[in-house]
């Protein structure tokens, strides 16, 4: 048979017969499947049927009157789905998805259905009022403002405070001492310390303050900010041990796999290298993309 690339040829080297099963014993699953297969071309006809409302001319007020839909208007937003007057505002899990297609919509354009879940679940949606960006009246945002400022300034301490703490211990000062001598009362120093396998295990990567350590040097110390505001870190890295992994005979299997696979395709490209060099090949750009092309076209005509 005829391929994307070329002919291939097929050899049957096997043939297993499976007997019907009767009726009774998938009359179950011929039904959930019948019903699925069913309550997808209802919504497809029943979007469709909106959908072809809307572009005939029909409002969403009128769409939702004759299809006995139900019409529910946000506050006004933020393409975030923050409120600007109310911080504490979550917007709701089926309003979620409709934020993107929502804000790249204009005032003129006519309502959209966007899935919520796909397949399953349709909105209808439109802008309703758009408001031009521009500061708020200063009474609204008079206790969110006062707050930030009072963050900013709070945290402009703590840097300096860190930064005098920072220097003591570089020249030679325990960290215990130099955070005594700060004048105002901080956290006790914690204390972390493992392997650098067990620390950074896993997807979930470490916080930024236990990250770090692995980007100083031995007794050196460094400042990092905690974000947003709320202050910042005096890491101080003391040593490093080196590890020994010869009595680990699964990691070093491990990394010797890893190894050999980069350095065969290394080998395997430089010889490809000088293939091409003894036999002075040469690349016509073109004609490559050309065939790049193609063959994205073709995968893309098979799908």
């Amino acid at each position: 048979m005829r391929g994307p690339l070329g002919w291939l040829l097929l050899r049957v080297t096997a043939v297993k017969d499976i007997p019907a099963r009767p009726l009774a014993a998938v009359r179950e699953e011929i039904v959930a499947t019948l019903r699925v297969q069913k309550e997808k071309q209802l919504l497809t006809d029943f979007t469709g049927k909106i959908e072809d409302q809307i572009a005939d001319g029909a409002t969403v007020e009128e769409v939702v009157k004759d299809n006995g839909l139900k019409l529910e208007t946000s506050p006004l937003l933020l393409a975030t789905g923050k409120q600007v007057e109310d911080q504490a505002y979550v917007v709701s899990p089926d309003v979620q998805p409709l934020l993107a297609p929502a804000f790249a919509m204009s005032a003129d354009d006519d309502a959209q259905m966007v899935p919520i879940t796909p397949e399953e679940r349709y909105a209808l949606i439109a802008p309703g009022e758009i408001v031009v960006a521009a500061p708020p009246p200063l009474a609204k945002v008079k206790p969110i403002v006062q707050a930030q400022y009072k963050l900013n300034a709070g945290n402009e301490k703590a840097k300096a405070l860190a930064e005098q703490i920072r220097a003591k211990v570089a020249k030679g000062m325990k960290l215990n001492d130099a955070i005594a001598q700060a004048g105002v009362k901080l956290p006790a120093p914690q204390t972390l310390g493992g392997k650098r396998a067990d620390i950074m295990r896993g997807e979930q990567r470490p916080p930024a303050e236990i990250a770090i350590l692995f980007s100083m040097a031995p007794n050196t110390v460094k400042t990092l900010p905690i974000g947003q505001d709320r202050g910042y870190f005096v890491v101080q890295l003391n040593a490093i041990e080196r590890g020994d992994a010869k009595d680990q005979p699964e990691l070093m299997a491990q990394m010797r796999d890893q190894l050999g696979e980069v350095i065969g395709q290394e080998y395997g490209q430089q010889f490809e290298r000088a293939v091409e060099k003894h036999l002075g090949v040469t690349r016509n750009a073109n004609a490559v993309e050309g065939v790049r092309k193609a063959l994205a076209a073709t995968t893309s005509g098979d799908q």
